[in-house]
């Protein structure tokens, strides 16, 4: 089944999850095991933004990887009505809609796709703020990222990670 994020209805929240070091069997179910992840959750006008630009991400082709840097849960009230882990690397998000699993396949780097990743980094430097040393190498290795220079400190490995989402 195909999904089109054209098609998200009205939201009134969104939560961004934090799925760094999450190890799913498979790549569509980060969400699934992120059910107690931490997350933020965003109301009024950036839900909306956020939801606006989800709506707008053009369909291209994907790259043969899902490495998810976190996943957005939309909401209308207290229910659920769509969620996805979304990787610009891989230009792929595995949602689930109405207990059904697709996969939508998008421009990482067009510039609506561009701006809902500016507009969610803030939420991920958050996250990363909160890692030790240690964790966020880490999660460097498991995404191929090195800090630049020559002194490991956190804030090299939030700068390096961030620059590579």
């Amino acid at each position: 089944m195909d999904y089109e994020p054209s098609q998200l209805p009205e939201v009134d929240a969104v939560e961004m999850v934090e799925l760094v070091g999450l190890r799913p069997n498979r790549v569509s179910e980060y969400m699934r095991i992120a059910f107690d992840a931490p997350y933020v959750r965003v109301k009024g006008e950036t839900a909306q933004q956020i939801a606006h630009l989800w709506r707008q991400l053009p369909p291209s082709e994907q790259m043969r990887c899902h490495n998810p840097p976190f996943g957005l849960r939309f909401y209308m009230g207290d229910k659920l009505l769509v969620q996805g882990s979304i990787c610009w690397g891989c230009n792929n998000i595995y949602v689930e809609e109405n207990g059904e699993k697709s996969v939508y396949k998008f421009d990482g780097q067009h510039t609506y796709s561009q701006q809902l990743l500016a507009l969610l980094e803030p939420f991920a430097v958050y996250y990363y703020q909160k890692m030790s040393l240690r964790q966020l190498k880490e999660v460097g290795r498991k995404r191929g990222v090195q800090p630049v220079g020559d002194v490991e400190t956190r804030s090299s490995w939030i700068e390096a990670l961030i620059a590579h989402q």
